[in-house]
């Protein structure tokens, strides 16, 4: 009897574990790439479109009505800046009734928000006219200063007409103003003691003569005005500075 044949074919082995997955693995790994790269560009798209974060503007911390500075006589001119056309009696200030007694406090405000008081006196006239007395602060960089006082004095037994004593309150320079149609007026002094009073908020200056508002100027390019140092000038009077004080708003 013929003896069969014997098969060469050998019985396929199962496929390990690992292989009979890679076609699912494969295609859970593409799932996720699609996933992450719309989730990225979700992301993107959203990041695209968000509106930047404003700038924090670091506001004061020094609590309104607080007295910064007050001008203290009592040892002399020490420390002021042109004090060779002042001089001091009895504890206050006068200017020496020259065409350019200009005075600088030894004090800068810490604060862009501030109110400068000052109670002054005409006590004698140098010239029948033309005489004045000014408080005013530089232009420090891109940040303006200011100027406030009276012009234009004169003697009462002067009489000319158009001729008069003015108030006035301006931006320092002039040209960056905001023009709110606000010129001197008219207002006469005499020698009579009164109370200037300049307060500053930010760019915005408010000039009050004994309590009433005169004056409202303000700076259209900069961000606020100048911290000082004060300058209080006299033209062809003798001035008398009773009391000087800065606080804070």
């Amino acid at each position: 009897m013929p003896i069969p044949a014997q098969s060469h074919t050998q019985p396929i082995s199962p496929l390990p574990s690992i292989w009979r997955r890679l076609p699912l693995n494969l295609a859970l790994i593409g799932i996720l790439f699609l996933l992450a790269a719309c989730a990225g560009d979700t992301s993107t798209s959203q990041s695209n479109t968000q509106n930047p974060t404003p700038t924090a503007t670091p506001t004061s911390t020094i609590p309104k009505g607080t007295e910064l500075y007050k001008a203290d006589w009592s040892h002399g001119l020490q420390g002021w800046q042109g004090a060779s056309g002042w001089q001091i009696q009895h504890n206050e200030l006068y200017s020496k009734g020259g065409s350019q007694d200009e005075l600088i406090l030894p004090y800068q405000s810490t604060t862009n928000n501030y109110a400068v008081e000052i109670k002054v006196q005409v006590k004698q006239y140098k010239a029948r006219s033309g005489g004045s007395f000014i408080f005013s602060t530089q232009r420090n960089g891109q940040i303006d200063g200011y100027i406030a006082g009276v012009s234009n004095l004169i003697t009462p037994d002067v009489q000319v007409g158009g001729l008069h004593p003015q108030l006035q309150a301006y931006i320092n320079p002039q040209s960056d103003a905001v023009q709110i149609n606000q010129y001197p007026f008219d207002y006469d002094p005499r020698t009579e003691v009164h109370v200037y009073r300049l307060e500053i908020h930010d760019n915005i200056l408010d000039f009050f003569a004994d309590g009433v508002k005169a004056f409202t100027v303000s700076s259209a390019v900069s961000p606020s005005l100048s911290r000082g140092p004060l300058h209080i000038k006299s033209h062809n009077i003798i001035l008398r500075v009773a009391s000087l004080t800065i606080t804070a708003l």
